[in-house]
């Protein structure tokens, strides 16, 4: 009994087609150094290198054009398959085993792949990912992953101090008398009520900020209040109530509630 085809793995099919244009390149620069050749020759009116220039670009013609078959025959992926890929988890499957080699944790939940401070998703459609929301086409998982390395050393956009306050004032609609607790997957839903707000802010989105917010320390707001995060057990059966994230240093880490006290206005 056969066994089933293997799913082609990107990396190897970038990798085969990156080497047969190495070795296009090579013809072509050979077909440029003739035609060259041949042009000084004819300005300086030197017959015989005239016609040794010509047969020479004559024959690296013949081998360009066979150089550029091969590299076109070496991508053998259509673009359904590439979508299929993207959709399928392969690529995720590599991002993975890249990452692992490099040292880069990443953290898979929903689709959704995460490696501080940046969210990444799979576009199908598109032949590309998403980084934080925004397209990035360059998907070779080892540039990917040297990508989201890069990205480590940079500071987070996130503004802590913007994120406290929404928190507070979305804390102060769901619970209007401070020092109580209230589930962040509650505060997630109050400031994600529309559908449209809920697509452009899931919930990895809103953990990756609450850690971000957390990793800071900033804990007060305009007014004087004080938050207070309080992690959930992550080896709960039920996570659904849960905030999952990695850390940096590439840790489970989770967030279940948040709570402000008011200052002491006496």
């Amino acid at each position: 009994m056969s066994s089933p085809p293997q799913e082609p793995r990107l990396e190897e099919a970038f990798a085969a087609t990156e080497a047969e244009a190495d070795r296009a390149l090579a013809v072509v620069k050979r077909l440029a150094s003739s035609v060259s050749g041949a042009r000084r020759a004819a300005v300086t009116g030197d017959l015989r290198a005239l016609r040794r220039s010509l047969a020479s670009a004559e024959e690296a013609l013949a081998d360009a054009a066979e150089a550029v078959g091969r590299l076109t025959d070496s991508w053998q992926l259509s673009e359904e398959d590439e979508a299929r890929l993207l959709s399928s988890g392969a690529l995720i499957d590599e991002l993975v085993e890249h990452a692992r080699a490099a040292g880069l944790s990443l953290h898979v939940q929903d689709g959704v792949v995460s490696s501080y401070p940046s969210l990444i998703r799979m576009v199908p459609r598109q032949g590309a990912v998403t980084i934080d929301r925004k397209p990035h086409r360059q998907i070779r998982p080892s540039r990917l992953v040297a990508h989201l390395r890069s990205l480590q050393d940079r500071e987070p956009a996130l503004s802590v101090e913007r994120f406290a306050e929404t928190l507070y004032n979305a804390y102060r609609i769901l619970r209007p008398e401070p020092g109580v607790m209230v589930r962040l997957m509650d505060v997630h839903r109050a400031l994600t009520l529309l559908p449209a707000a809920a697509r452009e802010y899931g919930v990895q989105d809103f953990a990756r900020d609450v850690y971000l917010l957390d990793r800071s320390g900033h804990d007060t707001t305009r007014s004087g209040a004080r938050l207070r995060l309080s992690a959930g057990a992550s080896a709960a059966r039920d996570r659904r109530n849960l905030l999952v994230v990695v850390t940096r240093e590439g840790a489970e880490k989770t967030y279940y509630g948040i709570e402000f006290e008011e200052p002491d206005r006496r």
